[in-house]
């Protein structure tokens, strides 16, 4: 699954594996110092970074719920609020 040099983390697939894959996205975002991207709307090169991991970690099926939205913050949450059963937060 994961070394040093390669992460595979599969994509998001609903709310069939929300919860997984949000632990480990964010998981990704902590280790590429990514983090404050979900807590503050911002428009700079670490939003873009952290909005285009979670674009390319989600399947292209559903990509039309976050298409045109330029905040990391916005599509973690939209992405929350669309998929995740429980109702505590990660």
């Amino acid at each position: 699954m994961a070394s040093i040099n390669k992460i595979d983390i599969p994509k998001l697939k609903r709310t069939e594996n929300y919860i997984i894959w949000s632990i480990r996205t964010k998981a990704l975002l902590v280790q590429e110092d990514l983090l404050n991207s979900l807590k503050y709307y911002s428009i700079s090169a670490q939003n873009n970074k952290a909005l285009a991991i979670i674009k390319l970690l989600y399947e292209d099926n559903t990509l039309l719920y976050i298409r045109d939205e330029t905040s990391a913050k916005k599509a973690w949450e939209t992405l929350r609020e669309t998929y995740q059963r429980f109702k505590y937060q990660i």
